[in-house]
């Protein structure tokens, strides 16, 4: 295993010659999406290659929105949420990747 840098690099050293799948993994999938986790490479006698895997920043899930009668804002009234009614994201997150693509 290798760990990313503050770049996001990452290397492995003195392999032999063959087929390799490189995964990434640890990432918060609230924060981070990628559409692709797994890539693979397979590797010549002094061969390199560059595997690189892009994601999109999510950020923080939010609901916005304008109060208006008729043709007129409405200053000063107060608007209520309730949470999600299970803490799971995932269906959430997939439809912010799914709309930033």
């Amino acid at each position: 295993t290798a760990e990313t840098d503050d770049a996001g690099s990452y290397e492995f050293e003195n392999l032999q010659a063959g087929a390799y799948t490189v995964t990434i993994s640890g990432f918060n999938a609230r924060e981070y999406g990628f559409e692709i986790t797994t890539l693979n490479a397979s590797l010549d006698v002094g061969e390199t290659a560059n595997l690189n895997f892009e994601g999109t920043a999510l950020g923080a899930p939010s609901i916005q929105g304008t109060v208006v009668a008729g043709n007129a804002s409405q200053p000063g009234l107060t608007v209520a949420m309730s949470p999600p009614a299970v803490g799971d994201y995932s269906e959430l997150v997939a439809l912010m990747v799914s709309a930033q693509r």
